[in-house]
């Protein structure tokens, strides 16, 4: 029932800045083994009958080119998150959206429609699991993905109610992903979100072809909150839905890392810049957390051997602050300096209560740093720095100058401020990415 016409502009504005931090990130990562394993996996079709993958001037089937466009934007790191929810929704619902649209020539305004319909019910369905306590070993993204995946498609594809309800049915049946990678330093985090991708925008389609699904999956006898215990938490799924947008607290990461190191990273920045500090005189750092962030999978770690487990620990980020004094300059590949590794032998992640209280409101994080002669530093911070519309902006007209130069960088742009006046992506899509 989303009206693009009656939203308040601040809401259609966020939704742009989302698709540009989304893209940015398809467009910003490196040579990755899972970005060539991929595309290596996809089967290419003719230009005129497939949809693009982007960046490679090559075409694939709906589902596998959005399977491939969501994959390598998470290689990154850096995707949105809701902090509630526990989850990235714009890395996968954006690709799989626009994906969606070269395919169906959609008009701007539907490809905005979907992107918040789908924003808006992944937040929820994270959020209500999130409060009947989801164990850290399920992924949220690739839990909740594919259903945010389904309502986003289905809502641009204008399907009606009952076609949308069974999509998201579909869906939440294909949803599932554990978080041992960050251990094991695989990385199937990114896999995760090709298969949201792919499993979203099949469950519209098998609902677009009238397949019925269950429209009681959520609260029925045998339906997903029963299953999970959190039949009492069935209101936050529709609490205040149309006057409250939760897209309006999605965060957008200033560090190419996982959200829970963000905030120690940065408050032993500061201290290695207030007090010039050198790593060799510290003789030892504790940092104080919320309990969420040091039981979150891989980041209470120091034994760190890849990019996967480095984005990871706390410990290797403030390390790196604190030896290169700028978290921007972090190497997160190996091979990784003596001088990281063996400091991080010296930090000690602590639980703060009150840190923990206010974890999904705010990140607070405190680097307490002794050094040899006794000499105590301290810095508390708040709250992760976390990047404004302005700024993505920015990041996202350097990536793609970078790739494709000043103009084309400036086209896309403009393409996207103005993405409700275009009635077909299908020839945009092809001509930018």
């Amino acid at each position: 029932s989303i009206s693009l016409d009656e939203l308040p502009p601040q809401i259609v504005r966020q939704i742009k800045v989302c698709i540009f931090d989304a893209i940015e990130c398809c467009f910003s990562g490196g040579t990755d083994i899972r970005r060539q394993g991929a595309y290596a996996a996809v089967s290419k079709v003719p230009r005129e009958a497939g949809c693009t993958l982007w960046n490679k001037g090559a075409y694939a089937a709906l589902s596998d080119a959005a399977f491939y466009n969501g994959l390598i934007g998470a290689i990154s790191s850096r995707n949105d998150i809701s902090r509630i929810a526990k989850s990235h929704p714009g890395s996968v619902i954006i690709p799989s959206v626009l994906t969606t649209a070269e395919k169906y020539h959609l008009s701007g305004k539907l490809v905005l429609k979907g992107i918040l319909a789908g924003y808006e019910i992944m937040i929820r369905y994270g959020n209500t699991l999130r409060l009947a306590d989801l164990p850290n070993t399920f992924r949220g993204t690739a839990f909740i993905g594919p259903m945010g995946v389904a309502a986003a498609v289905a809502a641009a594809l204008d399907l009606p109610a009952e076609q949308i309800a069974s999509a998201i049915s579909f869906a939440i049946h294909s949803g599932f992903g554990l978080n041992e990678w960050a251990w094991a330093g695989t990385g199937e985090d990114v896999l995760q979100n090709g298969w949201a991708c792919r499993n979203g925008i099949q469950a519209a389609m098998l609902a677009k072809s009238c397949i019925p699904g269950a429209k009681t999956i959520f609260e029925g006898p045998c339906g997903l909150l029963k299953s999970f215990h959190a039949l009492d938490k069935a209101e936050y799924l529709t609490e205040r839905l149309g006057t409250k947008f939760y897209i309006m607290d999605v965060r957008f990461k200033e560090i190419s890392a996982c959200m829970n190191v963000q905030t120690a990273g940065q408050a032993a920045q500061t201290l290695a810049r207030q007090h010039d500090l050198c790593a060799e005189d510290i003789d030892h750092i504790e940092i104080q957390v919320a309990k969420q962030s040091k039981e979150w999978p891989g980041c209470d770690n120091i034994t760190v051997t890849n990019l996967v487990q480095a984005i990871m620990s706390i410990q290797f980020t403030v390390a790196q602050a604190i030896v290169h004094r700028d978290c921007a300059s972090i190497v997160w590949e190996p091979p990784y300096e003596h001088s990281v590794t063996e400091l991080m032998e010296r930090c000690q992640i602590t639980e703060n209560p009150e840190y923990s209280a206010h974890h999904y409101e705010r990140q607070s994080a405190s680097v307490i740093i002794r050094m040899k002669d006794n000499t105590v530093y301290r810095y508390e911070q708040n709250d992760v720095r976390t990047l404004d519309d302005e700024q993505v902006l920015d990041r996202f007209r350097r990536t793609m100058s970078a790739r494709y130069g000043d103009e084309k960088a400036a086209r896309i742009i403009q393409t996207i401020s103005n993405l409700e006046l275009a009635a077909d992506l299908n020839p945009l899509v092809k001509e930018l990415f």
